[in-house]
């Protein structure tokens, strides 16, 4: 609700890309937009998985509002990445909770969805993101775009710092280590976006296989809330 209000009052900041004059992100009283977003991504997800008093029933869709809005103006893909999961799985998991419904209907639901909305991201192939209102449906058709249409997923990988997975594939088996980012040069020199593809990289095949064995046998005891919040988190902090 803070960063609402600034936003309201006129007081926060803004990023100004420098590809093009006028093109802007909100960043509140960050300094990255982010930044900002994720952590209005955070403080939702918290919001959800805590939210156990009467009144969180009417405060939660409010502030659920107020932060969406937030991450709108932010242009934070991840983070809209983020709360469309988020709000999608609560969703499922209230429908099938209220109304019973079978789980295979409600995967259904959400491969019907999740196509739907897919294809309405999709751009035409004379898609421009200079001839059109910069916004953060047109961030994500630019995205999408430049997967298909170019060289997106190098690209993608490249502002990861991933490209060594493809050019190194052989450290997934024995692992390349921590730090020490320069003998990848001319690459990146930093580590790879946080992920599960890091440490898989990083640590190799036996090590990353105890992880996801200590994972699983930690997920058995989570509720449903919890379990949408992990798999929110996990889907999120890949991008």
């Amino acid at each position: 609700m803070i960063q609402f209000l600034v936003y309201s009052s006129g007081l926060g900041r803004l990023y100004y890309e420098l590809w093009e004059e006028g093109a802007t992100r909100y960043m509140g009283t960050f300094t990255d937009p982010n930044q900002f977003g994720f952590y209005i991504f955070i403080v939702l997800l918290f919001a959800y998985l805590t939210k156990h008093e009467k009144a969180d029933t009417y405060l939660f869709p409010i502030t659920s509002v107020m932060g969406i809005f937030l991450v709108i103006q932010s242009k934070s893909l991840a983070a809209f990445l983020g709360l469309a999961v988020l709000y999608t799985l609560a969703l499922l998991r209230f429908i099938g909770e209220k109304f019973r419904v079978n789980k295979v209907i409600l995967c259904v639901m959400l491969i019907l969805t999740t196509t739907g909305v897919v294809y309405y991201f999709i751009p035409t192939s004379d898609f421009r993101i200079e001839d059109v209102e910069y916004n953060t449906v047109n961030r994500i058709r630019y995205k999408i775009y430049n997967v298909i249409y170019a060289d997106g997923i190098k690209d993608i990988l490249r502002e990861r710092a991933a490209e060594k997975i493809i050019n190194y594939p052989e450290y997934f088996i024995y692992g390349a280590g921590e730090g020490n980012y320069e003998r990848y040069y001319p690459e990146p020199v930093n580590e790879i976006h946080s992920s599960f593809i890091n440490l898989f990289f990083s640590y190799g095949l036996i090590p990353f296989a105890i992880l996801m064995g200590w994972f699983k046998k930690r997920l058995k005891g989570l509720n449903a809330v919890s379990l949408v919040c992990f798999i929110t988190i996990l889907i999120e902090h890949m991008f």
